[in-house]
């Protein structure tokens, strides 16, 4: 059993979430960031897939996210505390990177076995 704790900072966090844009066809909903130039749809609030219009999710209004990062707070500490509690020792990866060398870490750690 691998677990996987991704280590940020709630500053991070909201200012991620802050720029974050998705497509707002619901057969597309693309994710976008303002703030990340991989990231950034290439016309100004616009899909590069769907081209349809790009906007903001009511749960990443600064009020939605802090209560959000509050309740993930409370629940992750429960949930490391458990794993712990039973020998299992939470793989750390921080993740206030980029997300491609997220990624790379992840999968240097995890492996998948076919079913």
């Amino acid at each position: 059993l691998n677990v996987v704790h991704f280590v940020i900072s709630q500053d991070v966090l909201r200012n991620r979430l802050d720029g974050r844009l998705i497509c707002l066809n619901p057969d597309c909903q693309a994710v976008y960031s303002l703030k990340s130039s991989e990231l950034k749809p290439r016309k100004d609030m616009e899909c590069d897939i769907c081209h349809a219009p790009l906007g903001v999710r009511k749960d990443d209004q600064a009020a939605s996210v802090a209560e959000r990062l509050r309740v993930y707070a409370e629940h992750e500490r429960a949930l490391l505390g458990y794993y712990r509690d039973h020998g299992v020792n939470p793989i750390e990866i921080a993740a206030d990177r980029d997300p491609l060398g997220i990624f790379e870490d992840f999968k240097r750690f995890v492996t998948v076995e076919a079913a």
